[in-house]
């Protein structure tokens, strides 16, 4: 809401953040009406059919008001219209302007889309001179962020006009044109007393005259454009986006990615190494980002911001000597960010989540994580409040029972609930396969999956007997998946616990449950699952596929006398 960016904005400068980078487009929705061109909101700020159809947009008077409220405040928006990718909403309202000509459909989720803008088209570059038009009315600011991030080039290889294009202009390559069409759009903006902003992808191709290049994709891009002679802001993902969990116990509320805590801010250092003083001088500053798609409340968001993006404002304002201390002053501040109403981050008690089973009795700990913080509980499955009972130590039980805890601060301000089930049960009983060889079948397969397919249907590219779980060496790339299959043979019953790690989506199963899953596309993640077994062979599955440059796959158990990788010796089919 127009409220909720106000009351941000509040914080932005109560934080000497003194300015607020706004994406206002993107394949899943175009969010700023242009009075000029009726169907970016009419149709592309909406996604799906009938009732289950959603968004929205600004009005040009809501930005208005936006603007003159923040500039009240000493900030200024930039807002920020991509192209030539990540379009998709755009060529969803008007499909002439893609290199094939539709239709399309505001997309539903989020990735990197082929659908782009053609560089081929006169067309084009009307549109968008259009939109930008109105867009340096309702904004003053110098910078006009113009995206040029994530571009896939499959489009214009196969369009005769880009192609054309291209020979007219004696460029070598698609991403030669991609530097063509930025430097285009940056004359245009030129000529009207403003600055071009892109995301670091516009290097690709070589740097285009007059860019201010921000540097998502770690620093380099900074490093390349300050070197240059080019002014640059620096926000890489291992310490500027806040969408990223801010404690491991985040990862099954958030968008799979690295955690990036308050002390990895912290560490961040703005001025990237391999600049002189002189290129130095050209690094504008650093931005915290919040990809909001990925918060679905207004609460959710203020609790990503917050305290990382005062660890940002601390990093940004302070010399690199002056910071220690951040903590104890953060437990002061915090109180009047709780005066404010602003939620902020309490991460849960520390203690077992999700399902823990025993043979007889279990011993359930918690402990705080917060200096100042105390846990208050439940078991009798209601919500834990801060009129619950207090936890003093640690405590056993000899039936299933469900645990909830919260960490409450002195303000009252309160964590997620840890939730765990102490669950009561008998060792699982091991088969018996008869005749077994040591190793697992591995079954490779070639596809480009968001999430694990059904391998049973599908036919395997190549079977192999492997003797660890992990990528097999010669397996690498893109796109691929695999599938272990055979007996897990375990020396001495008890409760099994299992660590798998993967990136992108895995699935453990052994027997006919599934013990921890970790589906779809994300970074590296662990997540974890116990079972009591019996000594003997169970049968194991893990099914995994890859989607991009980036794999890794990995299961570690901690049983009764032993905790590591999966021993090959485990391993029989």
């Amino acid at each position: 809401s127009v409220e909720f960016v106000e009351r941000f904005i509040d914080q932005l400068a109560f934080h000497k953040m003194n300015t607020f980078p706004w994406h206002l487009t993107a394949d899943q929705g175009w969010r700023l009406e242009i009075r000029g061109r009726p169907e970016l909101t009419r149709v592309g700020a909406w996604r799906g059919e009938g009732e289950g159809r959603y968004g929205g947009s600004y009005s040009q008077e809501e930005v208005r008001r936006v603007v003159r409220y923040a500039s009240d405040r000493f900030v200024t928006i930039v807002p920020e219209i991509e192209m030539p990718g990540h379009s998709q909403a755009a060529l969803a309202a008007y499909p002439g302007l893609s290199c094939t000509g539709g239709p399309f459909a505001v997309s539903t989720s989020w990735g990197v889309h082929s659908e782009i803008l053609c560089a081929g088209r006169e067309e084009t570059f009307d549109f968008l001179e259009g939109v930008l038009g109105e867009v340096l009315e309702l904004f003053p600011g110098e910078f006009i962020h113009c995206g040029g991030d994530e571009v896939p080039k499959d489009r214009w290889r196969a369009c005769p006009r880009c192609q054309a294009r291209m020979r007219a202009e004696g460029l070598a390559n698609e991403e030669e044109l991609q530097r063509w069409f930025t430097t285009r759009i940056g004359r245009f903006l030129e000529s009207k007393g403003r600055r071009l902003v892109g995301w670091d992808e516009i290097l690709d191709g070589g740097l285009p005259p007059g860019a201010t290049v921000m540097s998502w994709r770690g620093t380099a891009g900074a490093v390349r454009a300050a070197n240059a002679g080019h002014d640059t802001v620096v926000t890489p993902t291992s310490h500027c986006y806040f969408d990223h969990p801010p404690a491991a116990s985040e990862f099954r509320h958030s968008f799979p990615a690295p955690v990036l805590d308050v002390a990895r801010v912290l560490s961040f250092d703005p001025i990237p190494e391999g600049l002189g003083p002189q290129a130095a001088a050209h690094v504008l500053g650093a931005q915290g980002n919040l990809w909001t798609e990925f918060m679905p409340t207004e609460e959710r968001v203020l609790v990503m911001a917050f305290p990382r993006l005062a660890a940002l404002a601390e990093v940004l304002w302070s010399p690199v000597d002056g910071r220690g201390g951040f903590e104890g002053r953060w437990l002061i501040h915090r109180r009047r960010l709780a005066a404010a109403g602003i939620r902020y981050f309490v991460p849960e008690p520390a203690g077992a989540g999700g399902i823990a089973p025993f043979l007889d009795r279990a011993r359930i700990e918690l402990a705080t994580t917060d200096p100042e913080g105390r846990i208050a509980y439940t078991l009798d499955g209601s919500a834990p409040g801060p009129d619950s009972t207090a936890w003093t130590g640690a405590i056993e039980v000899d039936r299933t029972t469900v645990l909830q805890a919260v960490q409450l601060t002195p303000d009252g301000t309160a964590s997620r609930t840890l939730r765990a089930e102490f669950r009561r049960v008998a060792l699982r009983r091991a088969d018996s396969p008869g005749e077994t060889a040591p190793g697992l079948r591995c079954e490779r397969y070639r596809g480009a999956w968001t999430a694990l397919p059904d391998f049973g249907v599908l036919e395997p590219e190549e079977t192999s007997i492997v003797h660890e779980i992990g990528i097999p060496a010669g397996v690498a790339g893109d796109d691929f998946g695999l599938r272990f299959t055979g007996w897990l043979e375990v020396p001495a019953g008890g409760i099994h616990r299992f660590v798998l790690a993967s990136d992108d989506g895995s699935r453990l199963t052994i027997g006919d449950q599934i013990v921890a899953e970790a589906d779809g596309l994300h970074a590296r993640q662990e997540v974890e699952g116990s079972l009591a077994l019996e000594a003997g062979c169970h049968p194991i599955r893990v099914e995994f596929f890859e989607r991009g440059e980036v794999e890794s796959l990995e299961l570690r158990v901690e049983a009764p006398g032993y905790a590591g990788p999966v021993p090959a010796e485990w391993l029989r089919h």
